[in-house]
């Protein structure tokens, strides 16, 4: 499932940002790309490890519900605050829970492997857009 996951989010992220993963690539923008997805890609997996710990069966904290139950538990934030949070706000929130050693052997060897090909290159800024929170569901199906 990570690889399906890390798969659609590049895509996702590819398809925001306008760049090209086939043919002529931009070497630094697709650096840039893997790690952006693979940082998108953790959330989602932490939110998913969430669900299973928080959800409930008549609560399942689909999509954006899940990251708002997550930082209203962890930090006691208004949901009226949590709501207005940008990208960047919320990766800055849960920095310290999105380090690739913090996720079981599995995951973290997949990500280490796959951004070891590339030398550490990062977005300077984080658009809203480039996380869907519902694209995990398509990955279970």
């Amino acid at each position: 499932m990570v690889h399906k996951l890390f798969q659609s989010t590049k895509e996702h992220v590819a398809s925001v940002r306008n760049i090209a993963t086939t043919g002529a690539v931009n070497y630094e923008e697709v650096t840039r790309l893997y790690y952006r997805a693979a940082h998108l890609t953790l959330l989602d997996i932490l939110l998913d490890q969430h669900r299973e710990e928080s959800g409930t069966i008549s609560a399942q904290l689909a999509g954006k519900v899940s990251l708002h139950h997550k930082l209203l538990t962890k930090y006691k934030w208004p949901l009226s605050e949590i709501r207005h949070l940008s990208l960047e706000d919320i990766c800055l929130a849960l920095h310290d829970e999105l380090k690739i050693d913090n996720f079981d052997k599995e995951i973290s060897t997949y990500f280490t492997t796959v951004l070891g090909r590339y030398e550490p290159l990062f977005f300077s800024d984080y658009l809203n857009e480039e996380w869907d929170p519902l694209l995990y569901l398509q990955t279970e199906q």
